[in-house]
């Protein structure tokens, strides 16, 4: 740790005065804008290449909506190619086009309502060339429900279940904090919805 913080204030009041780096060098990746990213290793700014944006942490480049990747060097040398209109969705590794029947993301994902999770491969990883939006069974035996990927079916919260025998929390029951109480009961305290949230936390710990 001491050599850490050595070395750190050795770069800032060594190495940052010098015009060439002071000139060059960015504090954040935000400071690139969306059509460059921060390259880390020249503490400044880089273009990215054609049809492509400053990824979400902006130390890479991502293909813009729309376009998949055809090949990538860890995000410093990407390249895109345009999705044809019948299949204008892009899977969610960013490999392939993908037909979206329920609709794009703002990122050119395809999207699913709630509670259903999206498919784009077969059981034996076979990519489809449409979207599936499979719907999680919420009813009693299955209790499942999307997490919050959607990408999956999962067990449904423990109040759901305990107060609607479903994964649905509808009127005449109140959601609040992501959990499912009985209407007559009213809503709880924050610093009880708290405790439950830890509770549960805890037990999923365990």
């Amino acid at each position: 740790m001491a050599v850490h913080s050595l070395l750190h204030t050795f770069c800032v009041f060594t190495l940052l005065p010098l015009p060439s780096l002071r000139r060059n060098y960015k504090h954040r990746p935000a400071d690139c804008g969306a059509d460059r990213y921060f390259d880390s290793s020249r503490l400044a700014c880089a273009p990215c290449g054609a049809h492509q944006r400053q990824s979400a942490g902006g130390s890479s480049c991502v293909c813009e909506p729309g376009y998949r990747m055809v090949s990538n060097n860890d995000g410093f040398s990407v390249s895109c190619e345009k999705c044809p209109e019948d299949m204008s969705g892009v899977t969610q590794d960013g490999w392939n086009c993908i037909a979206c029947p329920k609709g794009l993301t703002p990122n050119g994902n395809c999207k699913c309502p709630n509670n259903e999770i999206l498919v784009e491969r077969s059981m034996d990883g076979i990519l489809l060339n449409e979207a599936l939006c499979i719907h999680c069974n919420g009813s009693e035996q299955s209790f499942s429900a999307s997490d919050a990927s959607g990408s999956r079916c999962i067990r449904c919260e423990k109040t759901f279940i305990q107060v609607s025998k479903s994964c649905d929390c509808s009127n005449p029951n109140i959601l609040t904090g992501g959990l499912c109480f009985l209407a007559q009961e009213g809503l709880p305290e924050v610093k009880e919805i708290i405790a439950l949230w830890l509770c549960f936390e805890l037990i999923l710990l365990d």
